[in-house]
């Protein structure tokens, strides 16, 4: 093994992003953003719709601190992102 080596992860600008996942009070979105404001949604796994919000900038982040556990999806006008809260 290399001792030198290093781990680096980088982010592509061009992906979507949601951390972290899973997640207990906060989750950051990352260029889930066009221009201006991108409204966002959040759904359960029935489909129903729990939070509408405004991501104002690429990286911003939200209180999912009062959500019930489980699997959830961000609608968003670039696409749909899935994050589970514990």
């Amino acid at each position: 093994e290399n001792v030198n080596q290093t781990n680096e992860y980088m982010i592509d600008p061009t992906l979507n992003y949601v951390y972290p996942n899973p997640a207990k009070e906060r989750i950051n979105l990352l260029n889930i953003f066009v221009s201006g404001e991108s409204e966002i949604f959040i759904y359960d796994v029935t489909g129903r719709k729990i939070m509408a919000t405004y991501q104002r900038s690429p990286n911003e982040s939200f209180d999912i601190s009062g959500l019930q556990s489980g699997i959830y999806f961000i609608h968003s006008t670039v696409g749909i992102l899935k994050f589970v809260k514990e």
